[in-house]
């Protein structure tokens, strides 16, 4: 039982050794990033291209998705605000702006 108490407080003491802080060097950082990047593998021309040629697209019709979205919504809202008594449109802009 006195052996067991005793791994205890072992395993328990606080290491009192100061851990030795390790100082930024550039040299060794721009060489440890240069043989990173050499692992890397790069897309041939061709590739590179097409995925260009993938994200236009995807941009493209997401914006005229947006543009369509925002038509479909915002022509009705115009018209439901031109119907609307002027009045009831500056307590709105007043309620919303503050």
């Amino acid at each position: 039982m006195a052996k067991e108490l005793e791994k205890k407080a072992e395993v328990k003491k606080p290491d009192t050794k100061k851990k030795k802080e390790r100082k930024f060097k550039l040299g060794a950082y721009l060489k440890e990033m240069w043989g990173e990047v050499k692992k890397l593998t790069w897309l041939s021309p061709k590739e590179l291209a097409k995925n260009t040629g993938v994200v236009i697209v995807v941009v493209v019709a997401v914006t005229i998705l947006i543009y369509v979205l925002d038509f479909a919504f915002g022509k009705p809202m115009q018209l439901l605000l031109d119907a609307a008594p002027t009045s009831m449109i500056s307590a709105i802009k007043d309620t919303l702006i503050g």
